[in-house]
């Protein structure tokens, strides 16, 4: 079957919802980590448009020395490189989620929906393979 990109992409966001509620419903932080708070660096925390993104972009709108054919490619390269960036981080977010699940010890009546899970975030981590090529 031949789904569109936008239904493609609402399945992988509602992919990685039920995938994040599974898995929180089986991770659990190690003690050690528990008892001492220390904070952990996520995928979320380092992935994202970030303020200085933000300023690069106000930055080449309010460049004075550039025409508007010359400001407009320059945005638009600027754009490019952050949407690849954030495809990337959706790839390494797929990976991560995968490898939890997988790793995860779900009792036995959850076990079918693990691998279910599992093989959707494979379907998931190629249709991002294939889109990040194009």
């Amino acid at each position: 079957m031949h789904y569109s990109k936008t239904i493609k992409m609402s399945a992988l966001v509602a992919l990685f919802a039920a995938g994040a509620v599974f898995a929180s419903g089986f991770l659990r932080a190690p003690v050690a980590h528990a008892a001492t708070k220390a904070p952990v660096a996520t995928i979320a925390d380092e992935c994202g448009i970030t303020q200085a993104d933000v300023a690069q972009i106000a930055a080449i709108q309010n460049d004075p020395t550039l025409d508007y054919a010359d400001e407009t490619k320059e945005e638009l390269a600027l754009r490019k490189l952050l949407v690849g960036e954030t495809i990337d981080c959706a790839q390494r977010e797929v990976q991560t989620l995968q490898a939890s699940l997988a790793s995860t010890s779900a009792p036995r009546s959850a076990q079918q929906l693990q691998l279910q899970l599992v093989g959707n975030l494979n379907e998931a981590k190629g249709f991002i393979i294939v889109n990040r090529q194009s």
